[in-house]
C-alpha cells in the first residue's frame, strides 16, 4: 500500500486498542485486522498518556516492519493532541487523516522504508 492508493474507506477491519503497552497491544499485533489503531484518546486515561506516548517509539516500528497498517488516534488539538501528533510523527511513517470525529495519524508500511 502506498500513500497514493491509501483510502481509509476501504479498510474492512479496524482494531482499536489502548495506548498503554501490554497484553492488549500484543494481541492487536497478532490479530488479522486490516488496520490497528492505538487510541490515545478514549482508551488511555489522561494520567497515563505520557507513558503511552513513550511506548509508540517502539511499537509503531515493530508493527510497521511486519507490514501492518497502523494509526494513532490522537486527542483534540485543543488539549494534548499536538503532543500526541508530535510523538506519533516521530514514531512512524506519516500520513495524517481526519475523519468526521477523530484525527488519526497513519504509519504506512511503505516499500523501501521498512
Amino acid at each position: 500500500m502506498t500513500t497514493r492508493d491509501f483510502d481509509p474507506a476501504l479498510i474492512r477491519t479496524w482494531l482499536f486498542g489502548p495506548g498503554m503497552p501490554g497484553a492488549a497491544q500484543q494481541a492487536m499485533g497478532a490479530s488479522q485486522a486490516a488496520a490497528l489503531v492505538v487510541d490515545l484518546e478514549d482508551s488511555t486515561p489522561s494520567a497515563l498518556r505520557a507513558q503511552a506516548r513513550a511506548g509508540l517509539a517502539e511499537l509503531m516500528p515493530q508493527w510497521r516492519t511486519k507490514g501492518i497498517l497502523t494509526a494513532v488516534r490522537i486527542n483534540s488539538l485543543e488539549s494534548d493532541g499536538l503532543e500526541d501528533l508530535r510523538v506519533a510523527m516521530q514514531a512512524g511513517g506519516p500520513v495524517p487523516c481526519r475523519t468526521s470525529r477523530s484525527i488519526f495519524y497513519w504509519s504506512l508500511p511503505l516499500p523501501g522504508l521498512v
